[in-house]
């Protein structure tokens, strides 16, 4: 039996995951005005290639540095990651996954619409984090999965900060 592991990345167990931290996305605080989406594109494409030649099995993208954090996000957010790492598909080498923070959903609609295997979440329900009480829908991601018909896009939990 093939397990999601082998069938993303060609490998059954610990495949290394590089993080691109994407800059500071349109309608975050931190925004860079000047730079604008090429900015994030240069830098990110730098952290790709870094990591394919070290030899690394796949690459996250995540807007982490849209601090400070809130419960969803904005339209603009995945709309500027679909246009981010549509820009950088034709230098990736490996399979890629999502994160947009705090709303899973978002991030299961970036990897379904870019070609993302992937998505990183917490898909738990409710929990103490450094947010304070969360109460995500796990229930619900895996139904707007298939709502969306992104299948093929595997949920990988990521555990809480708290």
């Amino acid at each position: 039996m093939e397990t999601i592991l082998n069938k993303i990345f060609g490998k059954t167990k610990k495949p290394a995951i590089g993080m691109i931290h994407i800059k500071p996305l349109p309608g975050s605080y931190n925004y860079d005005v000047k730079e604008g989406l090429q900015g994030i594109v240069d830098a990110a494409a730098k952290d790709i290639e870094t990591y394919q030649n070290a030899g690394f099995d796949g690459l996250l993208f995540c807007n982490e540095a849209d601090m400070p954090f809130s419960i969803g996000v904005e339209h603009i957010t995945p709309a500027a990651m679909v246009a981010v790492i549509k820009d950088l598909k034709s230098v990736m080498k490996i399979p890629f996954g999502t994160d947009v923070i705090m709303d899973n959903k978002a991030a299961i609609s970036v990897a379904a619409v870019t070609g993302g295997r992937f998505v990183r979440g917490i898909f738990t329900n409710a929990y103490v984090s450094e947010m304070g009480i969360l109460d995500t829908d796990g229930a619900g991601d895996i139904m707007f999965k298939k709502h969306i018909n992104a299948d093929d896009v595997a949920l990988f939990g990521r555990i809480a900060q708290g």
